[in-house]
């Protein structure tokens, strides 16, 4: 198993991305540590994966509150001792997508682009700290090729702030694994 032995958070788990990530690192051997806004959700996603077999624990978070993030990831390092890895699975409110950005509001296209940046700043920040001092581990992020696109090659118009926020969480990944 590629992951046996690995101790792995997943923010987001509840969701079908951050689920289906949590499902597989569980297949391939890794403890989890599942996170997500609502607790019911989560605890879906780690019901399955003990029913599989897997090892996963549950909370209720909100990743956009750095207190919260950092306590979180301080009782999983008292739990299991480390974290190897980090994985980032946030909605960051792909519901405002469809609208021509030619008629869209300011804030909704800076809402996905702000949600992104913040979650994914806090928590590569607090599994990065602890990864530097223990000289080891990975931090996953998403992000989606709609940023890699030129206007005339894109097959899907109307993302409004989902691309930049794509593009901001590549350019994030990339600042922090300079350093």
């Amino acid at each position: 198993m590629l992951l046996e032995n690995k101790v792995a958070v997943v923010y987001g788990a509840g969701g079908k991305v951050g689920s289906a990530v949590a499902r597989t690192f569980a297949a391939e051997g890794a403890r989890l540590f599942l996170a997500g806004r609502r607790r019911a959700s989560v605890q879906a996603t780690a019901d399955r994966i003990v029913a599989a077999g897997g090892r996963a624990e549950v909370a209720e978070l909100d990743a956009l509150d750095a207190a919260a993030v950092e306590g979180h990831l301080s009782e999983l390092i008292n739990t299991a001792g480390r974290v190897d890895i980090s994985f980032n699975a946030i909605s960051f409110r792909g519901d405002l997508q469809g609208t021509p950005l030619l008629e869209m509001v300011a804030g909704d296209f800076v809402l996905p682009v702000t949600i992104a940046m913040n979650s994914h700043f806090l928590t590569v920040q607090a599994a990065g700290r602890r990864m530097a001092q223990a000289g080891s581990g990975a931090i996953v992020t998403l992000s989606a090729s709609a940023t890699a696109l030129s206007a005339r090659d894109r097959k899907w118009h109307k993302t409004g702030g989902f691309g930049v926020a794509c593009a901001a969480i590549e350019e994030l990944s990339r600042s922090f694994a300079g350093e």
